[in-house]
């Protein structure tokens, strides 16, 4: 399989609802020993920033007037801004206070992507928990591109690797953690394909 096909795309991965949806990850990523950058989540933090920016203020022309509508507004009229803490983590100061948070394996494979443990949430690794029935409403890939992110297959049954969400509860924290996830991701799949050349 090329690169480009087994990069993942936003269409592919919707938000069904409010915050329900799937980050699935390429098994050969978990698999290699191979090192990884352990500043690829950091380099495209600012990135995730302003698509989760732009995506928002998309998904607020489709609400209907309430209370949710003016909150959301307020943070898709608010300019993105990031600053960096004492310890050198980024910020995103809409809204409230988002703090990128990373935890890595010793590879340097990114286990937990985090913008707040309590409000945003977070997505962790958990290895022994696979998806062994990958809703179609979650993970739009063609059946070709879901048997390459395939772990493992029996009797008719594919299990996949994906992050779990820990305190995702509100449109705006799944929107970012999505994109950012996908972001890291596609970057990790490029180094790992460029490194296997």
């Amino acid at each position: 399989m090329k690169l480009d096909y087994l990069l993942l795309h936003k269409e592919e991965l919707p938000i069904v609802g409010e915050t329900d949806f799937q980050i699935p990850i390429f098994p050969a990523l978990l698999q290699t020993k191979e090192i990884f950058d352990t500043n690829i989540a950091a380099r495209v933090f600012p990135k995730a920033a302003q698509e989760w920016h732009e995506d928002l203020a998309k998904y607020v022309q489709e609400l209907p007037n309430g209370a949710k509508r003016v909150t959301l507004e307020e943070y898709a009229r608010t300019p993105i801004q990031i600053t960096k803490n004492k310890a050198g983590r980024q910020i995103l100061t809409v809204p409230g206070c988002w703090e990128e948070e990373v935890v890595c394996r010793e590879n340097g494979f990114v286990t937990t992507l985090s913008i707040h443990r309590n409000y945003g949430g977070s997505l962790y690794l958990d290895e022994s928990n696979m998806d062994k029935y990958p809703s179609a409403r979650h993970i739009r890939f063609t059946p070709e591109k879901l048997a390459c992110y395939a772990a493992s297959r029996r009797e008719g049954e594919i299990e996949i690797y994906t992050y779990s969400k820990h305190n995702v509860e509100h449109y705006e924290g799944a929107l970012f953690l999505r994109n950012w996830a996908i972001l890291y991701l596609n970057e990790s799949l490029k180094s790992y394909i460029q490194k296997k050349l």
